[in-house]
């Protein structure tokens, strides 16, 4: 170290500051007025050591403090042992006894106090006496109900007698649920104690909270303390998705075993993990394995048996897309319409499965469908470019079981289950109008059918494929006003959307029953429709204005 003098009188002439001298280094630090500390303290920046300077300055006005949790953290004492009570006699209140688990809990009771005795004394009444250490009162000017303990030493004596009486081979269950049911007052005052004791050492009960247990392990405490053991699955999730698996189970592994034991607040923990799988394994992962593009390489043909059906559906799609330059865009009720057309219209062509609906509609998602020198053409599938909303916003239901090849179920409402009766995982029963034809249990809807257990649930299978007949055409071009059988002027569906606003009255004509006419006013150009070649009522049509250079797209329902 080297320092003059001169600088050493320097510095020890400022009034603000003093000079420490710590393994022959010279250390300053500014030591300021009370007013300045005080001004810390307003802003929120003040130190330990300036908080403990004004031990005697009571002129200060905390309300105006900008951090006052901070400054109250500064003076906090860490020796107080309130946490370790909490954790030690709070978990033993708060854990969830059975006759399973209870063997840890008696073995966390002193072995000093319950042991193995001759004789066996049952817990029994409550140390709390209304009247003598326990007291009520209701407050009729708020409507609030107090109950008051008074824990004293004499209590704490009680509560070792009543334990040394019970042996240890002998307890039962409702012994140590009497047990717990008497020890909040009993932890309440620990904490309380626990405080005060850092302040004044004389305020203590003759037994502390260790004289009577030691820690056992609850579920939210333990798995606080083992975060870093908890562990999911995500991993070989992404391995196999990769590998092109569409099935996933997600799932959180917990580093739990026998010893710990189920608290209230960690049945919430297991509400949260069991509520995270859940939605993952029901919701999520569908969403995650139709991440996989390769997945629907197995749709890219479907389309190609049914080629006006494909037709129809790309129609239909072009529709709902012209739709979104619209702010109303498409209601539910609407696309619930656009879907029964589809259906319908399958049927006309001849499909008898209505499972391949679906996969017809996934596989023009992926290619285009025009018609061209009046045939269909069906461009190459391109799995890479499959746009899977469409087909998801018009088969929702459908397209979850064709992704999973699972049943979609609906749960059901249980009422009542007759005593005695149990329905295990897979058993099933069958309901009229609610109730069950044994008449064993009901339910809250008018369900009849048969239902099953699935997961501690009693649900039934849905039909995804029932539709409502909704008769229809849509177009693929449309007419000018002045066009006719020997001059076919299209346009971009002006006169279209001018006739039917004003006409209800329509023909399915032509050789191919392709054409939209009314006498001899030829409106539009259809998906080939022989099934439908008449005379018709239009019940109603959906378009939109479109800013795309093509014709708009018309649905139009027949009465």
């Amino acid at each position: 170290m080297k320092t003059t003098k001169t600088t050493m009188n320097s510095v020890m002439s400022n009034n603000n500051n003093t000079v420490e001298v710590k393994d022959m280094r010279i250390e300053m630090y500014e030591t300021n007025s009370m007013e300045a500390i005080k001004e810390r303290i307003i802003d929120g920046t003040a130190t330990l050591k300036d908080l403990t300077s004004m031990k005697d300055v009571k002129e200060i006005n905390f309300s105006k403090c900008l951090r006052k949790i901070n400054m109250i953290q500064r003076i906090y004492s860490g020796g107080s042992a309130v946490g370790a009570c909490t954790i030690v006699a709070g978990n033993m209140y708060t854990v969830e006894l059975t006759e399973e688990n209870m063997h840890v809990f008696k073995d966390a009771i002193s072995n000093k106090i319950l042991k193995e005795r001759a004789n066996h004394v049952p817990y029994g009444e409550s140390i709390w006496v209304e009247g003598y250490n326990m007291f009520s009162e209701f407050r009729f000017e708020t409507g609030q109900y107090y109950v008051y303990y008074v824990v004293t030493n004499e209590e704490m004596r009680l509560l070792e007698t009543k334990i040394a009486g019970m042996d240890y081979n002998s307890v039962t269950l409702a012994d140590l649920q009497a047990l717990q049911a008497d020890l909040p007052p009993f932890v309440r005052s620990w904490q309380e104690s626990s405080i005060d004791v850092s302040k004044d050492k004389s305020k203590v009960f003759v037994y502390n909270y260790d004289h009577f247990f030691s820690k056992i392990d609850v579920t939210s405490t333990f798995l606080k303390q083992n975060m870093d053991n908890i562990t999911m699955n995500l991993k070989s999730i992404k391995d196999e998705h990769r590998a092109g698996k569409t099935e996933f189970n997600f799932a959180i592994e917990l580093p739990l075993t026998d010893k710990v034991l189920p608290d209230m607040l960690g049945k919430c923990n297991m509400a949260y993990k069991e509520a995270t799988e859940d939605f993952y394994n029901n919701h999520l992962s569908r969403l995650y394995g139709m991440s996989n593009r390769e997945y629907y390489r197995q749709f890219a043909n479907d389309c190609e048996q049914y080629p006006e059906l494909a037709l129809y559906i790309n129609q239909v799609f072009t529709l709902i897309k012209q739709s979104f330059n619209d702010e109303a865009g498409l209601a539910k009720e609407q696309y619930a319409l656009l879907r029964n057309a589809i259906y319908t219209k399958a049927v006309e062509y001849g499909v008898e499965d209505l499972t391949k609906v679906v996969r017809i509609a996934v596989s023009v998602a992926m290619r285009n469908v025009k018609m061209k020198d009046r045939e269909i053409v069906i461009g190459e599938a391109n799995v890479d470019n499959y746009k899977p909303f469409l087909v998801q916003r018009l088969f929702e239901k459908e397209y979850e079981v064709l992704r999973t090849n699972k049943p979609m179920t609906e749960e059901l409402t249980l009422v009542w289950v007759e005593e005695g009766i149990e329905i295990t995982e897979g058993d099933s029963v069958d309901f009229v109008n609610g109730m069950s034809t044994y008449g064993v249990v009901e339910v809250e809807e008018l369900f009849t059918g048969t239902a099953y257990n699935k997961g501690g649930k009693l649900v039934y299978d849905i039909d995804v494929y029932e539709y409502e007949e909704t008769k229809s055409v849509v177009t693929l071009e449309t007419f000018a006003e002045e066009a006719t059988a020997a001059n076919l002027v299209a346009d971009k569906g002006q006169f279209a959307n001018e006739y039917f606003n004003n006409n209800n009255a329509i023909s399915v004509a032509g050789k191919n029953a392709n054409v939209l006419a009314n006498g001899k006013t030829l409106v539009g150009k259809t998906v080939s429709s022989p099934a439908l070649k008449g005379n018709y009522t239009v019940e109603q049509t959906i378009s939109f204005e479109t800013t795309e250079n093509r014709a708009r797209v018309f649905l139009v329902v027949l009465a």
